[in-house]
């Protein structure tokens, strides 16, 4: 099927539709049954981010400052929020809010109605989604600093941060466990961070730069494993996919192509 553009954020279905979001500009909405096109919304500029369906609502952030909400079925905007800076990640829900960076050094938190209800400022462009874990919102920027801000309701708080853990860009999303953040960076190194001082507990090298998220694998049925493990994505052939250790770091084995 023909697309409209470059696609560099994930697709969604919903509801028998497929919504394309383009790395120029736009997002389409097609029929599943066919991939006849339904609706086109408009953007001045690209969509990175994978949109997100809340409560109803599809949101969307653009490189052209804003995030958007619409209406999945018409394509309507609802309302459109502006970021101070492009926005290039899916936005986290938590808390019946939505915490979404911008490269306008900020982190900020949406009601669903698009009203900004806290802002945190940051040393540089906030590329990736952030963590959320309870009342803790947790992410890094492009210079390498890692943040640590308690959503308090009315505002952030910040815990920790910025702590410069890498010396290269944090675009995956940090990794929660339990006491432990798991952070990757541009510079391939992957972190393990203690949650509550933000100090560095180890470091693994890879070969490339790690710019996906990482996924947490446990035992289970299904999951024929004998301890959790971290998998990490990078940009060398050599080292397409690696696996550590969640509880020592341990490098278990990598996928090249």
């Amino acid at each position: 099927v023909p697309l409209g553009g470059q696609v560099v954020a994930n697709p969604v279905i919903e509801n028998d539709s497929l919504f394309v979001p383009y790395s120029q500009a736009n997002m389409h909405a097609l029929a599943m049954n066919g991939f006849a096109p339904e609706w086109t919304f408009r953007t001045q500029h690209g969509i990175y981010g994978q949109p997100l369906f809340v409560d109803g609502a599809l949101i969307v952030g653009s490189l052209d400052h804003n995030v958007y909400s619409l209406d999945p079925a018409t394509g309507e905007q609802i309302w459109a929020t502006d970021m101070s800076g492009a926005v290039t990640s899916t936005p986290a829900y938590g808390n019946n809010a939505l915490y979404v960076g911008s490269f306008g050094n900020r982190m900020f938190k949406l009601g669903l109605d698009g009203q900004i209800l806290g802002t945190l400022d940051a040393v540089n462009w906030i590329w990736g989604t952030p963590a959320v874990a309870g009342d803790m919102v947790y992410f890094g920027d492009v210079a390498g600093n890692l943040y640590a801000a308690r959503d308090t309701g009315s505002s952030f708080e910040m815990v920790w941060g910025p702590l410069p853990i890498a010396t290269n860009a944090i675009i995956a999303t940090p990794l929660v466990n339990g006491d432990t953040l798991i952070v990757g960076s541009r510079d391939r190194h992957v972190y393990w961070v203690d949650r509550a001082t933000g100090a560095v507990i180890q470091t693994r090298e890879t070969k490339g730069e790690v710019l996906g998220n990482m996924l947490l694998l446990e035992p289970g049925d299904n999951l024929p494993l004998n301890q959790p493990i971290v998998v990490v994505s990078t940009m060398a052939n050599e080292e397409l996919v690696i696996a550590f250790s969640l509880e020592n770091g341990e490098r278990l084995w990598a996928y090249s192509r």
